[in-house]
């Protein structure tokens, strides 16, 4: 069931996805609920269907990032989790959730970036956002090339931003695996430190290893 979540929502193209939220979902709903879309006042009938496309759309591509961090770690580790004594939850949260973190992190930052520019194909539902207003300016002022240059500018900068603040979490997560599992990241790997013990807290009682 989830593989064909995934598969249905990325292999749609996106702005095929938008014309599905917009002009179909009402038409499945049930009569009460698709009118009461249809009949909400602007904005909020195109943003809605906006919103959950580019929901839906991004979830599915960050699923398989996800799902790609946890598969790119060696598979002994989970079983050594298990043999442990954890169950299974405890064997992601502790072991693997947070090694997988680490390369999951700039992955997910090209997503933040490609959320800003997915949006501008919600202009094809009638969202006023920056692709919508640049097409409106260009009609009035016959200005195209001034103004899709600055678009592009504000689009880039955008998105420069959003790059620009990766290095944060990536420096969180390295303090919380020295402070707490005695891993520190050396040139986008994860060591051990030998100055720490990995120590795991489950079922009331401490449990400490020499490595992890």
């Amino acid at each position: 069931l989830c593989a064909a979540y995934v598969e249905l929502f990325r292999n749609v193209p996106l702005l095929v996805q938008m014309f599905l939220w917009f002009f179909v979902l009402p038409e499945l709903l049930p009569e009460a609920w698709g009118d009461a879309i249809k009949q909400m006042p602007p904005p909020w009938a195109s943003f809605v269907p906006a919103l959950l496309c580019l929901g839906f759309y991004t979830s599915v591509r960050i699923a398989e990032q996800v799902r790609a961090g946890i598969e790119s770690l060696p598979r002994g580790q989970r079983y050594a989790g298990l043999a442990m004594g954890l169950t299974l939850a405890q064997t992601y949260r502790y072991v693997l959730l947070p090694r997988a973190f680490r390369i999951v992190i700039p992955p997910l930052t090209s997503e933040s970036m490609n959320i800003i520019k997915n949006s501008s194909v919600a202009f094809a539902v009638s969202i006023a956002e920056l692709t919508m207003f640049a097409m409106q300016a260009q009609e009035e002022t016959s200005r195209g090339i001034e103004i899709y240059l600055a678009v592009t500018g504000l689009y880039f900068v955008s998105a420069f931003l959003v790059n620009l603040f990766r290095f944060l979490p990536i420096g969180f997560i390295n303090r919380f695996f020295l402070l707490r599992f005695g891993y520190r990241g050396t040139r986008g790997r994860i060591g051990y430190d030998s100055r720490f013990r990995c120590g795991l807290r489950f079922g009331g009682r401490r449990t400490t290893l020499n490595r992890c």
